[in-house]
């Protein structure tokens, strides 16, 4: 439960710190920040299937909600590229 714990606290942190550079990138109007924020969507893949190939037991469940996460984040990646190439074009 340990090693769930702290995979838990690192996502949290990551999450945390996408929300806050989304937000001042795009305060900012800086597609900079936006490519950092696109460049740590890996990361989050990354635990989405560390967290999923560490379970002894996985439910049908558990694989179908990483599969909404891992959607949404590509999701996002594609309203973040587009919101850069807005954000570019202006500059």
């Amino acid at each position: 439960i340990a090693e769930e714990a702290v995979v838990l606290f690192f996502f949290a942190v990551l999450l945390h710190s996408r929300l806050a550079l989304l937000g001042r990138g795009y305060g900012t109007k800086r597609a900079s920040i936006l490519m950092l924020v696109s460049w740590l969507g890996p990361v989050v893949a990354f635990i989405y299937g560390f967290h999923l190939s560490y379970q002894v037991y996985v439910l049908q469940l558990d694989v179908i909600l990483a599969s909404v996460g891992l959607g949404s984040l590509m999701l996002e990646a594609v309203l973040i590229a587009a919101l850069g190439l807005v954000l570019a074009d202006n500059l």
